[in-house]
Order: C-alpha cells, then sequence, then structure tokens
C-alpha cells in the first residue's frame, strides 16, 4: 500500500515537472525567435558599422586639419603671420591615405636656398 503512494505522489510529481517543462520550452522557443528576428534586422546595419566607423574618423581627422591650418588666419582672430605653427595631427588610425592631407609648403625659404 505504501508503495502503490509513493507512485502515485511521484506520478502527480512527474506531472507537474513535466508541465511546468513544456510552459518553459515554450517561452524559450519565442524568445529563441524573436531574437532571431532582431539578429536578422540589425546585420545590414552591424555590417555597415566598420566602414561608417572609418568614413567618420577620416571626417574627423580632415576638420581636425582644416582647424589646425585655419586657426592662424587674421580673420578668425589668428597672428596670421611668419612664424605660425600649425600642430600636427595625431596618428592615422583609418585605413585611408593621409598624403592627400598633407599641405604643400614651399622648400625654399629666404637665404636658405637648396
Amino acid at each position: 500500500a505504501s508503495v502503490d503512494a509513493l507512485i502515485e505522489d511521484t506520478d502527480d510529481d512527474l506531472k507537474a515537472t513535466l508541465a511546468n517543462t513544456v510552459t518553459l520550452t515554450k517561452q524559450a522557443s519565442l524568445t529563441l525567435a524573436e531574437a532571431e528576428a532582431l539578429f536578422r534586422e540589425s546585420s545590414p546595419a552591424l555590417r555597415q558599422l566598420p566602414m561608417t566607423l572609418i568614413s567618420v574618423d577620416a571626417a574627423l581627422q580632415s576638420m581636425t586639419r582644416l582647424t589646425n591650418q585655419i586657426s592662424g588666419s587674421w580673420l578668425l582672430g589668428g597672428g596670421g603671420g611668419e612664424g605660425v605653427q600649425v600642430p600636427a595631427a595625431g596618428p592615422p588610425i583609418h585605413a585611408f591615405d593621409d598624403g592627400i592631407y598633407e599641405q604643400v609648403t614651399p622648400s625654399v625659404e629666404k637665404g636658405n636656398e637648396n
């Protein structure tokens, strides 16, 4: 008699455990389906992110160079005279060629011809 009662109690516990497992599995399946949809929708934007960051970096470095070049202008309150040193920009951290941004300066100065 005690074995039969033990089996009935165990059977009821197993039924409740299986019902909870089924409910949790359904919720997990829904969560995984939502996560998959989010990954699919965000994938195109994530693929474009590295190139966007490189472009933004290049634009910021160009703006820094331009700001450094015009900061000595008399129009903006700078001295504008000879001897105004343009500070060098920091090292590039992008894949573009920085050669196009280099300022062309004459190598021949008064009294110092090569």
